[in-house]
This record gives structure tokens, C-alpha cells and sequence, in this order.
């Protein structure tokens, strides 16, 4: 039989158990709640990622675009200007055709 010292031993030894125990399995939950946390934060930052660099491409898309408006523009500005020019220049050759034709004619005449 059992003294009550002998009892008392072996209860402090299965409630040190039980503690041992129960730490332990709090420092499991513990480290699979750290590790759950991780993978969230993980899985938020390639969401970030992904989203900023669909931004960035969107964005270079857009820039492409109003470059090639631009340079559009300035290609049909240019046209423009282009035929402006040489319709200036043919309208003075033919004032510069039409003021040597009046002068030949005053002379002839």
C-alpha cells in the first residue's frame, strides 16, 4: 500500500506531466497559428505583387497608346505642313510665272 507521501509524489509527478503536456501543446498551436499567419501574409504580399504588377503593365499599355497618338499626330501635323508648304511654293511660282508674263507683255506691247 501506498504511503501518503508516495502518493503525493507520484500526483506532483502526473500534474508535472500534465503541464509538460499542455505547454507543449500550446506551443504547437502556438507555432501552427505563426505558420497559418506566415502563409496569409505570404499569399497577401503575392496578391500585392501581382495587382502593382498588373498596374505597371496597364500602365505601360497606356503610355505605348498616347505615344503612338502622339506620334500619329505629329506624323498628320507634318503631312499637313508638308502640303501647306508646297502649295505655297507652287502658288509663288505661278505668281512669280504670272509677273514675268505681264512684263513681257508691257515690253512686246
Amino acid at each position: 500500500m501506498y504511503t501518503n507521501r508516495e502518493q503525493c509524489e507520484e500526483l506532483r509527478s502526473t500534474a508535472s506531466q500534465r503541464r509538460r503536456e499542455d505547454i507543449l501543446s500550446e506551443r504547437q498551436d502556438q507555432l501552427r497559428a505563426r505558420k497559418e499567419l506566415d502563409q496569409r501574409r505570404r499569399e497577401e504580399d503575392d496578391q500585392f505583387a501581382r495587382m502593382w504588377l498588373a498596374d505597371m503593365e496597364s500602365k505601360a499599355r497606356r503610355e505605348d497608346e498616347a505615344t503612338r497618338r502622339q506620334n500619329e499626330a505629329n506624323r498628320q501635323t507634318s503631312a499637313v505642313l508638308r502640303q501647306q508648304m508646297s502649295e505655297l511654293e507652287n502658288k509663288k511660282r505661278q505668281e512669280k510665272q504670272l509677273l514675268e508674263e505681264q512684263a513681257r507683255l508691257q515690253v512686246s506691247g
